[in-house]
């Protein structure tokens, strides 16, 4: 709910009155409230390995997947490996040009943001597990008019894939990509194309 504020704040600021949306994981559930409470602000809405509420169907990730994306300190490449890319050799490698291409940016007075650790994390699913329980944002799909691209990878161990196949039918104007041979990192893995995708959306009617 803040951060949805904050998105409301910072578009009234720069006098921009509606928008196309991405977000990705908790950012999807930002999205989803944004195009529930606030429809007038929306254009577009790309939701990418994202959870949704409890409803019929809907799977939750076992409690240590969670668990285990809020180790404490600065992760290294292993946790990214398992929580957002598959074990194949091209998922692998994928992964790791991404992971590469994170600590590219150098700007001469800019001071580089770490990676949200330890109970940073924890707060983080604790107010994603409050908003998945609340089973009205499950309904309210149902309720969105505006065009939604819906993307997964095809294993997603952190937002079960099955989910966004539920998100697609629910939503009446909804589009639903799963990237193959890939995880919740899937537009990591495959930016070229993941842009691609996105452009073929927004330039569509």
């Amino acid at each position: 709910y803040n951060s949805t504020a904050i998105i409301i704040g910072v578009l009234a600021a720069i006098n921009v009155s509606k928008v196309d949306v991405l977000g990705f994981s908790m950012g999807g559930m930002v999205v989803q409230y944004l195009g529930f409470h606030h429809p007038d602000l929306v254009n577009k809405l790309v939701v990418a390995g994202s959870p949704i509420a409890v409803g019929e169907g809907v799977a939750f990730a076992p409690p240590e997947i969670l668990q285990g994306a809020g180790a404490p300190g600065q992760p290294d490449w292993d946790p990214f490996a398992f929580l957002f890319f598959n074990t194949s050799e091209t998922s692998v490698r994928n992964g790791k040009d991404w992971f590469k291409r994170i600590s590219e940016r150098k700007v001469e007075g800019e001071e580089r943001k770490e990676f949200l650790d330890g109970q940073g994390v924890l707060n983080q699913i604790t107010a994603m597990t409050k908003w998945a329980y609340d089973g009205e944002n499950f309904n309210r799909l149902s309720t969105w008019n505006a065009p939604v691209l819906v993307t997964n990878g095809h294993n997603d161990v952190m937002a079960p894939t099955v989910n966004s196949f539920i998100l697609q039918q629910k939503a009446p104007n909804a589009e639903l990509h799963v990237y193959p041979n890939s995880g919740h990192g899937h537009l990591w893995q495959e930016p070229d194309a993941y842009v691609n995708r996105l452009e073929l959306f927004l330039q569509g009617n």
